[in-house]
């Protein structure tokens, strides 16, 4: 006899009339797999991303599966695999991993906090922007006479899908906690990218001070974090972006001619 599941009703009917006793199993609606459950336990966990297939179903991705073994020495929920260096715009469709780490509770709290780092993260963040490129920011604008990338390339890339995040309706529904870690990854990426070395042999200085300044919001000139100021002030110029270390940053000259008095 077939194993009745959870995800079914079990109907007992007696058909006195006939002498005929049955067991019937009908089909119910199938019962949604909470975000709790899939913490608990790691065999519902695919099952539970193909849940969402309508937010996967997307030209960018291939698939989504969730990965057993954690990436070693990381602390990563969920990554876009396949891109490498110069190839963005190329219009394929990436795999998206999903890791253990994920469901360990920290920083990922809450269901909203998932589909904020897997949909608007990697794949809104990453997955689209790798596909069809970024226009405002282009890869050319990392890259230097040698043929090589500036390692800020990365921090610029992972401060758009933070700002991604925040550009999102969900992130009213995400964990006071989350969305503050979603802010103060996005102040550290930044602030890498800001004080990313100017004697690297850019090939174009000016689309790279560009892409500096892609993030700047006017915004940044009143903001604090963990009680410190974003920008510093000095003799009425802006001079510095305080990083996540508390250290100071230099802004490009751009942002300070325009904003700085």
């Amino acid at each position: 006899m077939r194993k009745i599941t959870r995800r079914e009703g079990i109907i007992l009917a007696g058909i006195g009339a006939l002498g005929i006793t049955g067991i019937f199993a009908v089909t119910a609606k199938p019962e949604k797999i909470t975000f709790q459950e899939a913490r608990e336990n790691p065999e519902l966990r695919q099952e539970y991303l193909e849940q969402f297939k309508h937010l996967f179903d997307k030209p960018y991705v291939s698939e989504v599966v969730y990965e057993e073994t954690q990436p070693e020495n990381t602390k990563i929920g969920a990554r876009v695999g396949g891109y490498n260096l110069g190839e963005m715009g190329n219009r394929e469709a990436y795999k998206v991993e999903v890791y253990p780490f994920a469901f360990k509770g920290e920083p990922i709290k809450t269901e909203a906090d998932f589909l904020s780092t897997l949909v608007d993260h990697e794949i809104e963040g990453h997955a689209r922007i790798f596909y069809y490129g970024l226009k405002e920011m282009p890869e050319s604008a990392f890259r230097g006479t040698n043929g090589r990338y500036h390692g800020a390339q990365i921090d610029a890339y992972e401060a758009f899908a933070c700002q991604n995040q925040f550009m999102s309706p969900r992130i009213r529904s995400c964990s006071k906690e989350y969305g503050f870690g979603v802010l103060s990854q996005f102040h550290e990426y930044y602030s890498n990218l800001l004080s990313a070395s100017k004697n690297f042999p850019f090939e174009n200085p000016a689309a790279f001070e560009k892409a500096q300044t892609f993030f700047f919001k006017t915004t940044m000139l009143t903001a604090r974090i963990n009680g410190k100021e974003m920008i510093l002030n000095k003799d009425g110029h802006l001079h510095w972006l305080v990083n996540n270390e508390g250290k100071r940053v230099h802004m490009p000259e751009s942002l300070c001619e325009k904003y700085g008095r």
